[in-house]
């Protein structure tokens, strides 16, 4: 049976809107295919006392990152699937990139059963169906070990393309949480044919979100990624809704999932 890796947030615990994503057919050239779904960004108001107030929150920008929208266009890069080249593998070819459903459902038993193991849904996972996953890329051959996702409402995947010059591909999943505006940015990339985090995933306040920057981009040299990130450190004046935005230079590492996640076999 196949190792699962359950994601246990650290700042969040659980729901979301709705993303329901078509299925898209594979593109004739290898390039990344995003959804195109439109996200209306907040208005700013001035106040006559005061510099600028804060932006209001719209519910497409709850979840989501103003930043992850390509410049000039609506066209989204937070998607739950996505087509790209396997050039860094031996076989070549093309490969999807995609969040699925953890769980199907036994019309016979009556209860859910896992995609992978066939086993039914943990007792822990009662009432949680929809906040399961799986992180995968479908292909005509094996590229990388499934990834499980618990209690996580709606997760994206963002296309990062190659943030530290090593060849593979790296991928961002806005992790999103229940009652909570707090989310979280975890970066991947993939490694002897498992996912693993090139840094421990990090909180993004709603401000950072509404604000249009990008949460990752290339350093100035080979294995370094600029990251932005809310910074929670002062308690009293920074939260979910608002926090300092901080940019930070990080070094790419290649983290253990079960050195953040919680193994189950």
């Amino acid at each position: 049976m196949k190792k699962i890796f359950v994601l246990l947030a650290v700042f969040l615990t659980a729901a979301c809107p709705r993303h329901i994503s078509s299925e898209t057919p594979p593109p004739e050239t290898g390039t990344v295919v995003p959804d195109t779904l439109e996200m209306v960004a907040p208005e700013s108001t001035v106040n006559e006392e005061e510099e600028e107030e804060f932006i209001e929150p719209e519910d497409s920008l709850d979840y989501a990152v103003l930043g992850h929208y390509n410049p000039g266009s609506k066209i989204n890069n937070e998607v739950k699937e996505m087509w790209i080249d396997l050039t860094w593998t031996p076989e070549k070819g093309m490969g999807k990139v995609e969040l699925v459903p953890a769980l199907r459902y036994d019309k016979k038993t009556g209860r859910y059963r896992d995609i992978y193991t066939n086993e039914p849904l943990n007792e822990k996972y009662d009432n949680y169906e929809e906040a399961l996953w799986y992180l995968q890329i479908d292909a005509p051959y094996e590229v990388v070990e499934p990834l499980f996702l618990a209690f996580y409402y709606d997760p994206r995947i963002v296309y990062e393309g190659d943030l530290d010059r090593d060849g593979i591909p790296d991928f961002g999943i806005l992790l999103q949480g229940e009652m909570s505006l707090c989310c979280a940015y975890a970066l991947l990339t993939i490694k002897d044919g498992r996912w693993v985090l090139m840094e421990y995933p990090y909180v993004v306040s709603f401000n950072l979100r509404a604000s249009g920057k990008e949460l990752a981009r290339r350093g100035a040299r080979k294995g370094e990624i600029l990251i932005t990130l809310s910074d929670l450190s002062d308690f009293e004046n920074s939260n979910c809704w608002e926090a300092p935005i901080k940019d930070s230079v990080i070094l790419s590492r290649r983290i253990d999932v079960k050195d953040y996640f919680s193994e189950q076999n």
